[in-house]
């Protein structure tokens, strides 16, 4: 290949690369995939970290239920099955219960 032809090929080239803008970063963090409704040990029941009174389940749920989010409950190994029934006994009142899984044993 001659020279002209090599320097050609080198200038066709760069001139694809800066035409190609390269990718936009992204700056929205994306949306968690469900929310997380724990139930630890002594009993206390947050919604993804913020801690939520037994008082409070039935209005919080059901503001859940009213935005569609896919909801787990994940109770602690440890802790009194009565409690893990109330809070699964109010997400059934608020229909949460529609897009809501349960894992164990966290």
């Amino acid at each position: 290949m001659s020279r002209s032809a090599t320097a050609l090929l080198l200038a066709a080239s760069l001139l694809l690369c800066a035409c190609a803008p390269p990718p936009a970063p992204t700056t929205a963090s994306p949306k968690p995939a469900y929310l997380t409704i724990a139930v630890h040990g002594d009993g206390t029941v947050t919604i993804d970290g913020e801690v939520v009174q037994q008082s409070e389940f039935d209005r919080r749920f059901a503001a859940l239920a009213a935005t569609g989010a896919d909801v787990i409950i994940a109770p602690d190994k440890d802790v009194d099955y009565g409690k893990v029934a109330r809070v699964m006994a109010a997400a059934q009142r608020t229909g949460l219960t529609k897009k809501m899984g349960v894992i164990g044993g966290t």
